[in-house]
C-alpha cells in the first residue's frame, strides 16, 4: 500500500516537475484550447471524490479538481488534469448505482411532499442522484425519513455534522432568511453541513443552531415584560445572534 502511494505521489510531482510531459493520445486534446474540460475524459464525476491529491503548494480533493475542471481553457492543461483523475480519482471505474433517498431501494412514498426550499422529495432525489456516492449516506440518513421512507432512519456516521448538538433539528423545514435575502431550510443547511466534509461544522452550528430552534423551550409560559421581549425592539442576546447571521 506504502509503494502504491508512493508511485502515485512520485507521478504526480513528476507532472508537475515537467509541466509539458508530453501525454498520450488518450489524453492529448485535438486543439490547442478546449471549453468543455473535465475531470474525468468522459465526463462522468469521480469515484474516490474524497481522496486528496498533493499539490506542489496545496493538498486538495479530488471534487476540488471535478468542480474547477471546466474552467481550465488549455488543452494540454486539461489533459494533465485528467491523468490526474484517472490517477487517483477512480476515473473510469464501474459507476456506483444512483442513489435513491430511502435506504432499502424503495420508491419514494410522498414524491410531491415539498421538504426543503420549496422542493419536492421527488426533485430532492434527482439531486441526490446527482451527487458523489460517498454523499448518498447524508441524503438517505437525514432527507430520507422526511419523505416517508419506510422503516427506521439510517444510522448517521459518528462525525454527522447536527446543527443542534448530538440532536436531530426540531423542526427541518423552517426557513431561515440569509443576510444575502436567500431563504434557506434548516434541513438543507444541515445537508449543507456534511456533504463534502464536515470541517465546517462548528460554523453551522453557531451561526444557525438558535435560529433552528435549537434551544427552544417547548412549555408554555405565560409572556413577561423583560428588556430582551419588550416593545422596545430585541434583547442584547437577539441582536448579537441576528449580526451573526450577517456573513
Amino acid at each position: 500500500m506504502l509503494a502504491t502511494k508512493f508511485r502515485k505521489e512520485f507521478f504526480f510531482h513528476l507532472l508537475c516537475a515537467v509541466g509539458s510531459v508530453l501525454l498520450t493520445s488518450e489524453y492529448a486534446l485535438a486543439e490547442e484550447n478546449t471549453t468543455s474540460c473535465s475531470l474525468c475524459i468522459d465526463e462522468s464525476q469521480p469515484t474516490d471524490p474524497k481522496t486528496r491529491v498533493v499539490l506542489t503548494d496545496a493538498t486538495v480533493t479530488c471534487s476540488y479538481l471535478y468542480e474547477i475542471a471546466p474552467n481550465i481553457t488549455n488543452a494540454t492543461e486539461c489533459g494533465n488534469l485528467q491523468s490526474l483523475g484517472t490517477t487517483f480519482c477512480g476515473c473510469g471505474a464501474e459507476p456506483p448505482p444512483p442513489c435513491g433517498l430511502c435506504q432499502d431501494g424503495s420508491e419514494l412514498p410522498e414524491p410531491d411532499r415539498v421538504i426543503a426550499d420549496g422542493k419536492t422529495c421527488a426533485e430532492l432525489e434527482e439531486s441526490a442522484m446527482d451527487d458523489f456516492e460517498s454523499d448518498c449516506k447524508w441524503w438517505q440518513g437525514l432527507i430520507g425519513p422526511l419523505c416517508g421512507c419506510p422503516g427506521e432512519p439510517p444510522a448517521l456516521p459518528d462525525d454527522t455534522c447536527f446543527i443542534c448538538p448530538g440532536n436531530r433539528l426540531p423542526k427541518p423545514e423552517k426557513a431561515l432568511q440569509l443576510s444575502s435575502g436567500e431563504a434557506v431550510s434548516c434541513i438543507q443547511l444541515q445537508l449543507d453541513a456534511n456533504r463534502n466534509g464536515n470541517a465546517d461544522c462548528g460554523r453551522f452550528q453557531v451561526l444557525y443552531a438558535e435560529a433552528c430552534d435549537c434551544f427552544r423551550d417547548e412549555t408554555p409560559t405565560e409572556p413577561r415584560e423583560t428588556p430582551s421581549n419588550s416593545a422596545h425592539g430585541l434583547g442584547r442576546k437577539q441582536k448579537m445572534f441576528a449580526g451573526m447571521l450577517v456573513w
